[in-house]
């Protein structure tokens, strides 16, 4: 009989939780007002949605390429 399947913490991951934990802690010390421009509107907001917006937008790309390189090539 094997024992239960146990899955190790690998460097990955730990890598992963501190560039998450950074980019909250970044987050959350950028809270003041700022004037953000997109495109042509100009808009004065709090930065910190900006900044977690842009986050969310890199994860969502990170992952899509991650998904599209793992896939076989199509001719």
């Amino acid at each position: 009989m094997k024992g239960p399947n146990l899955r190790l913490v690998t460097r990955r991951d730990v890598i992963a939780l501190l560039l998450v934990i950074l980019a909250v802690i970044f987050i959350l010390e950028n809270r003041g007002s700022t004037t953000i421009r997109l495109l042509i509107p100009q808009v004065n907001a709090p930065l910190w949605p900006a900044l977690l917006a842009a986050s969310l937008l890199g994860v969502v790309l990170g992952v899509a390429l991650a998904v599209r390189r793992s896939e076989p090539p199509r001719f």
